[in-house]
């Protein structure tokens, strides 16, 4: 047996001949980007999400790039991240000229809220807070922390949509959020694009001009500041407005799956912790499996399971960001990037294959 990490292919397979016609209507509707898909889409996810705006660009990375951009940054500007990130998130913030802060992480993954204080200096201007693996949690203590200090908070809830706290989802409390819809995603197409969610005017129409090069199409395109195409395709907006309507049942059927592990893992390793009033939309199931990880991995390995290091580097190991990046102690982050390791939690996993992937874990330990 060979349970792959994600299978696509099971995904794209699901109700293919409404695909077809879905893709037929595009092709008939002639406009290839920015057009009625990618508006309803918009109306669409700011309604779910419980904002008052909602703009699609061209992918995840963007949208946090184009949220923090709004935010109107100067160079030197300081800007606090969770020590562990997908890389995106960093170099989002680098290409605004920002400077990095790195925050260290509790054993969740989520931005550690004690040690933020020590951080803020008057050069700070935004915390972004990652929803890491889909968890969205702190943000009523940091919502109002961030307002006591006159610093924004951004959502970096690329891995987050759907996930709930307090009836609230996540990329709704804060000044702005970014989203990612790639095919690696909860809530995805079959290619790149990005949401971003706020309730800020300022914000927003900075941003729906950022995305056009610029321009302002209602003013004959008059460039009134420099910058890169960001565009939407209207065949993902499409695409994700269909997966929109089945995004409760996808995730109930991932917090399904979580929950048997939770029940059946051996609590020889460490699972994961939620705390009461949240939905989990489980984008990953995360394991800290301490100094066995390499070994670990072998294993699964000869079992034919596929797993996922998310991730093995921090914002200061990455070489690129050696001059965006200001140094601060991280010692947790440095420690759980060689623990962690994450198991198949797709909607697609068969029971039988869960059942194996619980067994080959529970005879490892």
């Amino acid at each position: 047996m060979k349970v792959r990490y994600l299978d696509l292919s099971k995904s794209n397979s699901k109700d293919l001949k409404k695909k077809i016609k879905l893709f037929k209507k595009f092709l008939l509707d002639g406009n290839l980007m920015m057009g009625n898909f990618v508006e309803k889409l918009e109306t669409k996810v700011s309604k779910y999400i419980g904002v008052k705006y909602c703009l699609a660009v061209s992918s995840g990375t963007n949208a946090l790039y184009l949220s923090i951009k709004s935010l109107g940054l100067k160079k030197g500007d300081e800007i606090i991240v969770p020590a562990i990130s997908w890389y995106s998130t960093f170099t989002a913030i680098a290409f605004t000229g920002a400077k990095l802060v790195p925050a260290d992480i509790d054993d969740d993954l989520i931005l550690n809220f004690n040690k933020l204080e020590k951080l803020i200096n008057k050069k700070t201007k935004a915390i972004v807070i990652v929803h890491f693996n889909g968890y969205f949690k702190n943000i009523d203590t940091l919502k109002k922390f961030c307002k006591k200090k006159k610093i924004y908070l951004v959502e970096d809830a690329a891995q987050a949509f759907g996930s709930k706290n307090n009836n609230r989802f996540a990329g709704s409390v804060g000044d702005i959020a970014a989203f990612s819809a790639n095919p690696m995603k909860v809530f995805s197409g079959f290619g790149e694009l990005g949401l971003i969610t706020t309730s800020n005017k300022s914000f927003y129409d900075k941003i729906k001009m950022y995305r056009y090069a610029g321009l302002i199409r209602e003013n004959d395109f008059d460039c009134f500041v420099p910058e890169l195409n960001h565009k939407a395709d209207e065949i993902q907006a499409m695409l994700i407005i269909d997966k929109l309507s089945n995004i409760k049942k996808i995730i109930k059927k991932r917090i399904e799956i979580a929950d048997y592990y939770n029940s059946k893992i051996t609590d020889k390793i460490k699972k994961p912790v939620f705390v009461n009033n949240f939905e989990h939309n489980y984008y990953n199931y995360t394991l800290n499996v301490g100094s066995k990880r390499n070994q670990f991995l072998k294993y699964l390995n000869t079992k034919n399971i596929e797993t996922k290091i998310q991730h093995s580097k921090t914002v200061l190991d990455h070489k690129g960001l050696k001059n965006f990046s200001i140094k601060k102690k991280i010692n947790n982050a440095e420690k759980l990037k060689k623990q962690i390791i994450s198991i198949p939690v797709h909607e697609n996993l068969k029971k039988n294959e869960i059942q194996y992937i619980v067994k080959s874990i529970n005879s490892f330990f």
